[in-house]
């Protein structure tokens, strides 16, 4: 039989059989130090040259999870594919949309634990059962209950829909089992149970027939109108583990503690097939619509796939490390869905057993991760996931260049779009060591007057060669211009040491420097974080506002309502608010005629001469608009139509505003950007390459990024909050209703940004009819922005 073995296996260190370096082809990551394109061809093949001569190790990964929400306890799949709900073993139902690719709701934790969770036909309403006898009703597209109601009696065990989604059919730790009615949650019809626990449910096609399976291994088939009983017969002398119909109600399927799988006639008293090869008892049991495939799942690693055509060795993959909860067929029944112990709920291939996708609910977020490493997530979960080799543990943020690919679900699910990662060659053979970067610094330094330091960084090749570094001061990148000397040495080794001095101030206090080191395959290495405290008189920092917005440009095809309106809510909300921390508010702003490619780049030049302990806020509000290469803030002067030369020449790109944050000399920067497209819808391409470029211009700054580039206008303005809803959800935040984590009366930045990332999808839900997630990305340094009343 074909066995697959799991992504998911202990690390291994891999030889040089196959050393392949990426040569900068796709490579988007800005390099510290300034190299032009033929020297780092060069640069790569002498790495190449090196790597082979030195044998250096490729490691294999391994992906690590923190915070998860815990063992995935139950899991439904809508009919058309496009919902999932999963309950995991925090309690939380989370409800997924796969054609979207991405978790779009968290509810509220369960009142006990889930014992089932089914959806209706329409695939647009599903229910859960708790162990405790509450039995509720959810829509997709509503976040509270449509119906709710408490079970008396025996535990709940198992649940299934009726195909009209009109009724319930809950299964009990007795055998017996309950039809209720969904409309008002009424008993219709109790069926009695033998005393064995109903280990599932079904109900068939036409709605005519319950199955009834419990675990003494009786299975019994009743009418659901009258509650006769059409069949009922000892199928296994083992424990009954799951039954249902198969492609009508004149078949079922069974699984059992022993492994055994079969399909039985409803009218015969011998199974009709019986499906061979399992090592162990089975969890979970899956029949595709066309009943042309049967799949279970071991209690422990494996998914076991029949052809139910001619049974025969199944396809046999390993598909979790350790014990499987249960199994689904996606809506194409090439797909199939498994769901265990470690939280992971994974999409396999029915044709070849590879990988498809893995999908992963943290505490607060969600994350999915495919079989090359590529990843998509919210900014929660995302921080929670790291990669780890023999001597590596590198967060998965660390592959962004390489690896972050905005609806990687939709993509790898259906086929569709094209990736703008450009991967990591080799990845299933491992990654060459990224370079090692230290900083040298004692731990106090003690100065008359707040004067620049010199701070020495090191960095060396580990094997996978060096492609350029980094340093941050509490988390801000400082700028290559700062490198006031530079040398190189190579080792006995073969391997090269760079050794850089940067001359920048410091601030009074605890002072947070790190770095790190690009390798030849745009891997960012481990950070190397060192805290000093600088004894010197404080300087009072100074809040510095930039807001930049259009509503009338040069072209009045592109004209906005609210920018202007949304710019000055949030300035206004920063003067009120936050002076009591500051020693200074200054505002800046740049409105409509002023707002061209030349009076942003003037407006960001002022901010150079920031000082290290001020604060930077820059809002956006306008027009925003991505290429394959870049995206571009839409300045007064352009004119439609839309087109790349145009984008060019009379547009600000995030790449040429980058350069201006970098030179900023406030180490705490925050970029707002509210930006809609022309007047029409975006095509995915676009909205992805949003992302992408945005994620990438955070990473590499060391800046806290919300970014809100909607789909059109009508998405983000609406006339009855006065604001678009990225910016309303902004000023509510920073009036207060952020101060959660922990409710102090501090508002920190970080509060400002998940209450944004939370709160968006539902107002555009409300205002727009659609959900619009904002692309979050806070690396930055956490900090106090205001004093709030505690809400």
């Amino acid at each position: 039989m074909a066995r697959i073995r799991s992504l998911f296996r202990a690390p291994f260190r891999h030889g040089i059989i196959s050393i392949f370096l990426a040569l900068g082809a796709g490579l988007a990551l800005v390099l510290a130090t300034s190299v032009p394109a033929d020297a780092q061809l060069r640069q790569l093949r002498r790495a190449i040259q090196k790597n082979v001569q030195l044998a250096v190790e490729r490691q294999r990964l391994r992906l690590r999870v923190e915070n998860s929400a815990g063992p995935i306890e139950a899991l439904a799949l809508g009919p058309d594919g496009q919902f999932m709900v999963t309950v995991s073993g925090d309690g939380r139902p989370r409800l997924w949309d796969l054609q979207n690719g991405r978790e779009i709701r968290r509810q509220n934790r369960l009142s006990a634990t889930a014992a089932a969770v089914a959806f209706a036909s329409d695939g647009r309403r599903f229910a859960i059962i708790e162990e405790n006898g509450a039995l509720s009703l959810w829509g997709t597209d509503a976040a509270s209950p449509l119906g709710q109601a408490v079970l008396s009696g025996p535990t709940p065990t198992a649940l299934a829909l009726s195909p009209d989604g009109a009724a319930a059919v809950v299964g009990h730790a007795d055998g017996s089992a309950t039809l209720l009615n969904l409309t008002d949650f009424s008993i219709a019809r109790s069926f009695p149970g033998g005393g064995s626990s109903a280990t599932n449910v079904d109900v068939g096609a036409t709605g005519q027939f319950i199955l009834i399976g419990a675990a003494n291994g009786d299975v019994r088939v009743v009418e659901a109108s009258s509650g006769a009983v059409v069949r009922s017969a000892a199928v296994t002398g083992a424990t009954l583990t799951d039954a249902r119909f198969g492609i009508d109600e004149t078949e079922f399927y069974t699984a059992d503690s022993r492994g055994a799988v079969a399909r039985w006639r409803v009218d015969a008293d011998s199974a009709a097939d019986q499906f061979d090869g399992a090592s162990g008892g089975i969890a979970g049991l899956a029949v595709e619509t066309s009943g042309t495939s049967v799949a279970a799942v071991e209690q422990e690693k494996n998914l076991l796939i029949w052809d139910t055509r001619s049974p025969g060795s199944p396809l046999v993959i390993e598909a979790h490390p350790g014990p499987i909860e249960g199994v689904a067929f996606d809506a194409d029944p090439d797909r199939v869905i498994t769901f265990g112990e470690d939280g992971v709920t994974r999409i396999w291939s029915r044709t070849d057993g590879s990988l498809i996708i893995q999908l992963i609910s943290t505490e607060n977020g969600w994350a999915v991760v495919d079989k090359d490493g590529r990843f998509d997530g919210s900014s929660r979960a995302l921080s929670n996931l790291a990669w780890v080799g023999e001597t590596l543990e590198l967060p998965i943020d660390n592959f962004t260049d390489n690896l972050y690919e905005p609806d990687l679900l939709e993509k790898k699910r259906l086929g569709v779009g094209q990736f703008l990662a450009p991967g990591v060659p080799n990845w299933d053979e491992g990654i060459l060591p990224p370079p090692t970067a230290t900083v040298d610094l004692p731990p106090q330094i003690k100065l008359d007057a707040l004067t620049e330091i010199d701070v020495k960084v090191t960095v060396k090749d580990e094997g996978g060669g060096i492609n350029g570094f980094f340093l941050f001061h509490n988390t801000k990148l400082v700028s290559s211009d700062r490198i006031v000397s530079q040398d190189e040495d190579e080792g006995s080794d073969g391997l090269k040491t760079i050794t850089a001095t940067y001359r920048l101030r410091p601030i009074a206090g605890q002072n947070l420097f790190h770095t790190n080191a690009v390798s030849s395959e745009a891997i960012l290495g481990a950070t190397n974080l060192v805290t000093v405290t600088v004894q010197a008189p404080p300087r009072e920092p100074v809040l510095h506002v930039l807001t930049v917005a259009i509503n009338d440009y040069l072209d009045p095809q592109l004209n906005l309502n609210y920018a202007l309106p949304d710019a000055r809510g949030i300035q206004q909300i920063m003067e009120a608010e936050y002076g009591q921390i500051f020693g200074e508010v200054r505002l800046y702003e740049v409105f409509d005629d002023k707002a061209t490619r030349r009076g942003m780049q003037q407006a960001l030049a002022a901010l150079q001469d920031t000082a290290p302990e001020d604060v930077v806020v820059v809002y956006y509000a306008g027009h925003g608009e991505a290429t394959d290469k870049d995206f571009y803030f839409v300045t007064y002067e352009f004119e439609l139509p839309l087109t790349h030369n145009r984008l060019e020449r009379r547009a600000l790109s995030a790449g040429a505003l980058r350069k201006s944050i970098e030179n900023i000399g406030a180490r705490r920067v925050i970029m707002l950007i509210d930006a809609c497209k022309s007047g029409t819808a975006v095509a995915g391409f676009q909205d992805q390459m949003d992302r992408r470029v945005i994620r990438k211009l955070g990473q590499s700054v060391g800046l806290h990024i919300v970014s809100a580039t909607a789909k059109e206008q009508f998405a983000v303005e609406h006339a009855e909050l006065g604001h678009g809803v990225f910016t309303y959800a902004l000023i509510e935040a920073m009036a207060g209703k952020a101060d959660t984590e922990p409710r102090d009366g501090n508002l920190t930045v970080r509060e400002v940004v998940h209450y944004s990332e939370d709160e968006v999808p539902a107002l555009s839900q409300k205002y727009a009819k659609y959900q619009h997630w904002p692309l979050i990305y806070s690396r930055g340094l956490d900090f106090t922005l205001g004093k709030v009343a505690s809400q």
